[in-house]
């Protein structure tokens, strides 16, 4: 178990919880860490006989519950609840203890959560790494947009957990999330790190997890999210006056919601941003498409990731082959090939009229021990040339 500190006012309440049972089922039995929503505890459940994860409400958001009727859901049945999860999200439970007057949330145990990891590699993560938690949480994101129908709206490595049985890693804490609001003038829910500036200036929409994707991708890079180091130690309305240059407003919708676009500023900063040094290039088309909300839903975004991975695949590939060969090796078959194309291409333009139905072929220019270039001409359309770089048992186009 990862332990926290506690201040002193978190761990008399702590001391007053342990030992107490909730419902009569949940035995508190150690202060675990505190969130924006409460305070997280170890427990045991004595009809399963298993240790869960208990996050008590604190008295400020109990409050909210009742006052703005928010309503937390109850999805899933209490087996469900607390076994580990088939997919990428842990699945959750809201009790509420009358006798106590204690309102609490029962969860599956982990030991280590995104925020543990970061923490013992610098707070940043290799590529690799990062593409394997950006993929479950694609996975989580996809898988909580269809079951619960709605915005996650606040992804961040303290809420993703990562399950060692798996090897996975799941979204957790449905606690701010998992909301209904009926005041349509307050502003998204979710850490301010995590939103993007039309958040701020209206509720969530499922879009917003599109850009917190990307943002966490960010931080997990580069250390920091997108806007973190502006919004640092900033107050509310100092955070909306930041954050209000990067969006102009449009009009109302037919629902009395505003109608919010980024500004042309918003797009500099994000270009700005993504020459970051540890933003691999076959990724900045995917991110940047995140950030300006250019995907239309969760298949468009992964299909854009998977290509990313492609890309960056393709990459990597040149550049082993580079190093095992030689760079001037291969570097001297690409440039004659490049020279002897052209050449190619002078004589078929010279010949067009003339070979107009010719069929189409393929000549193998140059070979490397396994590295092969391929100029492709279509005699009927020259628009159909084109040049590919064969490497081993795979061939891509340039």
């Amino acid at each position: 178990m990862v332990k926290y500190m506690i201040s002193n006012t978190n761990l008399e309440r702590a001391k007053d919880l342990e030992g107490k049972i909730l419902t009569g089922i949940f035995q508190i039995e150690e202060y675990i860490a505190s969130g924006s929503w409460g305070d997280v505890y170890k427990a045991y459940d004595r009809e399963l006989e298993r240790e869960v994860a208990v996050k008590v409400l604190n008295p400020k958001e109990s409050y909210k519950l009742k006052e703005r009727r928010w309503k937390i859901d109850v999805l899933a049945k209490k087996e469900g609840a607390i076994a580990r999860s088939s997919s990428f999200i842990i699945n959750s439970q809201y009790y509420f203890d009358e006798k106590a007057g204690i309102h609490f949330i029962v969860m599956p145990l982990y030991d280590k959560f995104l925020n543990h990891v970061l923490n013992s590699k610098g707070g940043r993560l290799s590529l690799e790494d990062t593409l394997k938690v950006v993929s479950d949480v694609i996975s989580g994101i996809k898988d909580y947009h269809k079951i619960y129908g709605r915005a996650y709206l606040d992804l961040k490595p303290d809420n993703i957990a990562y399950d060692s049985e798996l090897d996975r890693f799941l979204i957790a804490d449905k606690g701010i999330v998992t909301v209904e609001v009926e005041d349509k003038n307050m502003s998204s829910p979710g850490s301010r790190f995590v939103k993007s500036p039309l958040q701020f200036f209206r509720l969530g929409k499922l879009e917003d997890d599109y850009f917190s994707i990307a943002n966490l991708m960010y931080k997990l890079l580069t250390g920091k999210f997108l806007f973190e180091e502006e919004l640092q130690g900033k107050d509310k309305e100092n955070n909306e006056a930041f954050m209000k240059k990067f969006v102009e407003f449009k009009g109302i919708d037919l629902f009395g919601n505003p109608i919010i676009k980024f500004t042309k500023a918003y797009e500099k900063v994000i270009d700005q941003k993504l020459k970051h040094k540890r933003i691999p290039r076959a990724f900045k088309n995917f991110l940047r498409k995140a950030f300006l909300y250019e995907f239309t839903d969760m298949n468009t975004l992964l299909q854009e990731f998977e290509k990313s991975k492609v890309n960056y695949s393709l990459k990597e590939k040149v550049k082993h082959y580079m190093e095992s060969f030689g760079k001037g090796v291969l570097s001297s078959a690409i440039f004659s090939g490049l020279i002897i194309g052209s050449w190619f291409l002078k004589k078929i333009h010279e010949n067009y009229h003339k070979s107009i139905q010719e069929p189409s072929y393929q000549i193998a220019m140059i070979n490397a021990q396994d590295t092969d270039i391929y100029f492709k001409v279509d005699s009927t359309d020259l628009r159909e040339t084109s040049l590919d770089l064969k490497l081993g048992d795979h061939k891509y186009d340039l």
